[in-house]
């Protein structure tokens, strides 16, 4: 397998289609692993919950509450080009308080109302593509799951691997179970999934927006680039990897 993936990064793009039917023929578990946010959905982690929280807050306070929150997301912003797992460990802070046990009508409320409409249709095609082919989809993303569960259902994805916020007595504490679903903690998952499912990373796709992906497109055989902001766009095309636009 993996001298099949050198021959991949190597050769030009019809032995490549050659080497990849080769897999599709041989490779018994195969597996596409899906960055979310910025990949499947044009949004990221924090929009959904300021379409959560627009939706609690009276009238009367939307409006102190914008500029409150505005200035919030300028520091979030700055943290995040510093850690993405830092960034990902104070934004869910913001969830503290909150009742864990309305989480699946939070998520379908969502999923209806923001997420849907910004579902890009380029990936929806992929995956059903994929699906067709064989293989199984997996979700790897630092979004939390009970937000990403009605997508994954809706187009028939096999598993999501996602943050989960801790709950004590039915309040969210706003602290992840585990270290954040990014950068290398994507990788860590993927490779527990893989030892549990039997696959082979080496005959896995993965698909990925930013530079916070690049260790999850690192680890399989066939990574490609969706999207991609300019320092993941730069590093495809040294590796030559597929570049998509959708």
């Amino acid at each position: 397998s993996r001298i099949l993936k050198n021959n991949y990064l190597l050769h030009t793009v019809d032995q490549r289609k050659t080497i990849f039917m080769q897999i599709l023929c041989t490779a018994k578990n195969k597996v596409a692993f899906f960055d979310v946010d910025g990949t499947v959905v044009k949004s990221n982690v924090v929009f959904p919950f300021v379409f959560l929280r627009w939706r609690e807050l009276p009238p009367l306070l939307r409006i102190p509450w914008v500029p409150f929150f505005a200035v919030k997301t300028l520091v979030y912003l700055v943290v995040d080009q510093i850690s993405r797992t830092l960034f990902n460990n104070l934004f869910y802070l913001n969830y503290a308080g909150k009742s864990s046990s309305g989480k699946k009508e939070m998520g379908d409320y969502v999923h209806e109302n923001y997420v849907k409409p910004r579902v890009l249709e380029g990936a929806v095609k992929r995956i059903e593509e994929l699906k067709k082919d064989g293989f199984k989809i997996v979700f790897v993303t630092g979004s939390v799951d009970f937000l990403v569960n009605p997508l994954a259902e809706e187009l028939g994805v096999s598993e999501v691997l996602a943050a989960v916020l801790e709950e004590q007595d039915g309040i969210f504490t706003g602290r992840l179970i585990g270290p954040p679903v990014a950068n290398a903690q994507k990788v860590v998952v993927m490779k527990e999934y893989a030892l549990r499912e039997g696959v082979d990373l080496d005959l896995c796709h993965a698909y990925g927006d930013s530079s916070a992906d690049l260790p999850m497109l690192e680890t399989v055989g066939f990574p490609h680039a969706i999207r991609p902001s300019s320092g993941l766009a730069s590093i495809a095309q040294t590796n030559e990897w597929p570049i998509l636009q959708w």
